[in-house]
């Protein structure tokens, strides 16, 4: 079993099937669409490429986009879980911290990348150390991680819909 940063059931489930997509050499092994509690994972596949989706409440959170059998890009979306106090709710935060921990321990992107509140400037960022950028309330809601195990690369994708 992988360690995780995360002990809870539901997110431990998303993680898993994260890591059976980006731990097998063929890409994993698509089972199409489930739900556990109010985590749900969806594969959306077709001949070249494969959209892997973790959502909360129906909402997606977490997208792993692949070309072919490689990972291309990882999407983090914060926009519908965003509280009263500008800041991702603490549910999505820990989902979202176990995904990113297991795309780190598969080499997709550096490990140590999290969602994480700044106490001293009372910001919500995305990042590691001073790799980051600020999400939640007026800042980037979605947010493309280009894959690369050395360098936390990012654009701010603002609120596609």
């Amino acid at each position: 079993m992988v360690k995780r940063r995360s002990n809870r059931p539901l997110t431990q489930f998303a993680c898993a099937e994260l890591e059976d997509l980006i731990g097998c050499p063929d890409g994993g092994s698509p089972r199409g669409s489930r739900i556990e509690g109010n985590t749900g994972v969806h594969w959306d596949i077709t001949k070249d490429s494969a959209i892997f989706t973790v959502s909360l409440k129906s909402n997606p959170i977490l997208d792993v986009c692949m070309a072919g059998r490689k990972v291309s890009l990882v999407v983090v979306n914060v926009s519908d879980s965003i509280g009263e106090d500008g800041h991702p709710s603490s549910v999505i935060v820990e989902r979202l911290n176990g995904l990113l921990d297991a795309l780190g321990l598969g080499g997709i992107i550096p490990g140590g990348v999290r969602v994480f509140k700044d106490k001293a400037s009372d910001m919500s960022y995305l990042g590691r150390g001073d790799d980051k950028i600020a999400i939640g309330g007026a800042f980037s809601k979605i947010v493309a991680i280009k894959p690369d195990p050395s360098k936390f690369l990012f654009a701010d994708c603002g609120a596609i819909s």
